[in-house]
This record gives structure tokens, sequence and C-alpha cells, in this order.
């Protein structure tokens, strides 16, 4: 049986420009051949399984020429499976998919065309110009700046001047001067607006605006991919462009990447651009669910004091059998909201959980409800002091270890301003860089740490992502 191609727009800037469409295709591909300009997050997209095939182009460097990608996808359908097609933008844009779908109409195959959001327009939104305005632009006019060496399809730079309104000019950085002299010659006002904007809609987002005079020496400060628009309406940007208050700003989140996605979404969405590199590993330790379940049977309370610790334990119990039952009866503590959150997950409500998110503001709760025959369940080198506390108010409790902690190898970005710490070892893992940075650190134990190492440092007030969040924003640079 054969399959499909899927002509599929990516859309512009990060992975939630796609449509709801281009997203159903994709989760479903067993091949997907890409384009190089593709919006944040979107190969997080793709399906482990699929089939990835790179066919990017970069300034006429053809990984694989456009015959070759035909030819991939009439026989990757040939072999009956889905394929999806994927291109930056709007696959029709200037973006080659009217021939790719000619050809499989010629070869018989069932294609389907995934419109997408371009850049022609959603770049220069997204930078506060609107492409068009009815006291400024009744037209727009979007153009290729990637001219034919043979000088086939050539501007006609009278008839767009005569026309007026916007226009957009999508692979023309190149090619800026040539433009500007095109425009020039053809009459059109020197002092006339015009802006350059790259790598639109994403945390890496640059805008400059100039004259058309200016045009050559302002494409020169700017690299691909970037869009180039003229007109009047380009001096509205600084009145239309979308409040970013974290643009420009560089931001690593040493969590794990599942930990760490709601962070990064939100520090995007305000304009930073986010690096996870988790600093460290998580060791599972020898240890059965029955053990566990056993010892939670002989309990009153049982204390988490972080996420992992809930997704272990569950995640050992389930595979020996038990479910949320076994809990049924007992207290429930957990060190902070978000170990809380991980407790919802699995149908349990936390009964005592600080004000404050520290082991040891857990213990003195326990100690303060006069609390005993405690079970905690915890990292193997985490702190010692909620035992300490625990102990010193005599205090009936035992621990198990599900796992522990190790340093794990980082491969660090060249700059960043801002670092998440989550605990007083990643101020350790840290020590011996010499990146110059800010630590936005969750806990008292973590900020002593990172100050001790001689960070600039400051404590987030709130230990969840709202809370860092807030805390990044505040860190001057």
């Amino acid at each position: 049986m054969t399959g499909k191609v899927y002509i599929t727009g990516a859309g512009c800037g990060k992975s939630d420009m796609m449509s709801l469409r281009a997203f159903n295709v994709l989760k479903a591909a067993d091949v997907v051949v890409y384009d190089r300009i593709l919006g944040d997050g979107v190969f997080e997209l793709i399906p482990e399984s699929a089939e990835k095939i790179n066919a990017g182009k970069a300034g006429g460097n053809h990984l694989i020429p456009q015959d070759g990608i035909n030819q991939i996808l009439l026989e990757k359908a040939k072999e009956g499976k889905n394929v999806v097609r994927l291109k930056g933008g709007d696959p029709f844009m200037f973006g080659r998919g009217g021939e790719e779908a000619e050809f499989l109409y010629q070869n018989g195959i069932s294609f389907e065309i995934i419109p997408g959001i371009s850049s022609a327009y959603a770049v220069p939104e997204l930078a506060g110009i609107p492409v068009t305005h009815r006291d400024i632009a009744s037209s727009v006019h979007i153009l290729t700046g990637h001219f034919k060496a043979d000088g086939g399809g050539a501007i006609d730079y009278k008839a767009l001047v005569a026309a007026g309104g916007t226009y957009v000019f999508l692979m023309g950085l190149g090619n800026a001067d040539k433009i500007k002299n095109g425009f020039v010659s053809a009459g059109l006002d020197k002092n006339t607006p015009c802006a350059v904007i790259e790598n639109g809609g994403t945390a890496k987002q640059r805008v400059g605006v100039s004259d058309l005079a200016e045009l050559t020496e302002l494409a020169a400060k700017f690299s691909s991919p970037a869009v180039i628009v003229i007109g009047g309406v380009c001096k509205l940007h600084e009145k239309l462009r979308t409040s970013r208050p974290l643009a420009g700003r560089k931001i690593l989140i040493s969590r794990p990447s599942y930990r760490a996605q709601n962070l990064k979404n939100m520090l995007e969405t305000a304009g930073a651009e986010v690096f996870i590199a988790p600093s460290i590993k998580i060791t599972h330790l020898e240890i059965s669910g029955k053990e566990i379940a056993e010892n939670i049977e002989k309990s009153a309370l049982v204390a988490f004091t972080s996420r992992t610790g809930v997704e272990l334990a569950f995640e050992k119990l389930f595979s020996a059998g038990y479910d949320a039952r076994v809990f049924g009866g007992k207290k429930i503590a957990a060190v902070g909201s978000g170990t809380a959150e991980e407790l919802q997950k699995y149908g349990i409500k936390a009964d005592l959980m600080p004000q404050k998110f520290y082991t040891a503001e857990l213990a003195k709760l326990l100690a303060a409800k006069k609390a005993d025959n405690i079970l905690l369940l915890r990292a193997q080198n985490g702190s010692r002091e909620m035992d300490d506390i625990l102990t010193e108010n005599n205090i009936k409790h035992k621990t198990l270890y599900l796992y522990k902690t190790e340093a794990a190898e980082q491969v660090l970005p060249a700059d960043f301003d801002t670092a998440v710490f989550a605990s007083p070892s990643e101020a350790e893992y840290f020590a011996e860089t010499d990146r110059t940075f800010t630590a936005v650190c969750i806990g008292a134990k973590t900020y002593e740490a990172a100050q001790k190492r001689g960070f600039k440092a400051v404590s987030a007030d709130f230990q969840t992502d709202s809370g860092l969040f807030e805390s990044i924003c505040e860190v001057k640079i």
C-alpha cells in the first residue's frame, strides 16, 4: 500500500506557531524530511521512532539537491510510509513546495498541502511592523531576494514603486545593496523607512530600522535568516512591537530537560534565549517496590522531599504490582508545591507542607505537629539536616534512599547572563567555569553555596516556576 506525503508548513518562530493540523500529522509521521529553518521546539514534536532526513539549504549549499529530495519523498511513500515534508514558514511561499507537489502528482502519489504561517507577514508583525495599514499602505508585495544567476525573474522596481505599498523581501540579506539600488533608481525616496529582522519570532530576534539610503550598511549588521521590509509601516516598529521584557537575555537552566520545559516556555515567551544543560544526573538505587510498600505499611506518615522521589517511589511500586492504595490511611507530607503537584498526578493530596520549601522547614513542621513514625523517601546524598532535626526532637523516623545525584557532563553555551541553580551541588559543579553570570537560586542553602563560591546570586522568593520567572525578570544585566 502506497503511503502519503504531507507537504507541511512549520510556521516561523517557535513550535507554537504551527497549525494544529501540522502538529497532528507530525506526531503521526514515519519519515520527516525537514528544512534548515524550523522554529524552536519543532524537533521535540517529531516522534523518536520517525526517520529524520535533513534536506536543509543555506546560502546555495544544498545537502540534498531538489531532485534528490523529490526522489526521497517518492521512495518513502512507495514504502507505505506517512511522510512529512516539513518546511519553514509556508510550503508554497518561495519554499518549492509547489514543485514537490507537482512531482508527486505526476508519479501518482497521494499528498496533502498543510499551509503554514509565513515569515513574510508574521516576522514583521512580531517586530511591530504591520505589512498593511489603512493610513500608510493598502497593499503588500512579497518578493524573493534570492536572484537567479542568469538574471531570470528580474524585479520590475519601477512597477513596484508605481504600485506603492509595503515591500517584503525573503532571503534578500545578501542582495540588500542590489535591492536598495533598484528602488532608488526607480525613484523611491531615499528616506523611505526600512527594517531588517533577524530570527524573527524567536528569543534570538533582532530588529534594525533605517532609511532606504542606509539599507546596505544596516543589512551588513545582520545574519540569515532575516526579512527585509521597506515602506512607511516600518516607522511603527517602536509603537507596536510586542513587549518582550527578557529580549536579549541568555539564560541557562541546569535542571533535566523534562523538568525545565515549563520554565523554558515562560522565559522564551518573554523573549529570552534559553539553554538546558543539566548539571546532575539521577542514579536509581537498588530498592524494590515491595520493600517501599512494606515500610509504608509500618509508618503513620510518609514524607517526600522532591519530585524525583515521588516519581521513583511510584515507578517502583507500580512495577511490583502496587498502586496508590498503599498510602491508604497514611498522612502525606511534601517539601514544597512542586513535590505536592507531583503527588497529585497520582491522586495523592499532601496533608502537610511548610510555608518555606526547604527540608529543614519540613522537619520543623513535623516536629511542631508532633508527628511520629515517619518514613522519609529521598536522595541518598541529600542534606542531613532533616534527619538531625527529627532526631533532636525524638521523632521516630526511617529513611529509604531511592536515588542519588551525581555530576553530569555538561556542554555549556559560549555565554549566558543568568543560570538557575536548584541545589547547592549545582553551585559546586559550576565553580570551575570561567563564565560570568548571575545565579538565581532555589532555597537558602543553594543561595549560600552560590555566594560561598563567589557567584553573584539572588534567592528566588517562591520555589515555583512562576517564582523563578519573577526572580529572573528582576535580575539586572
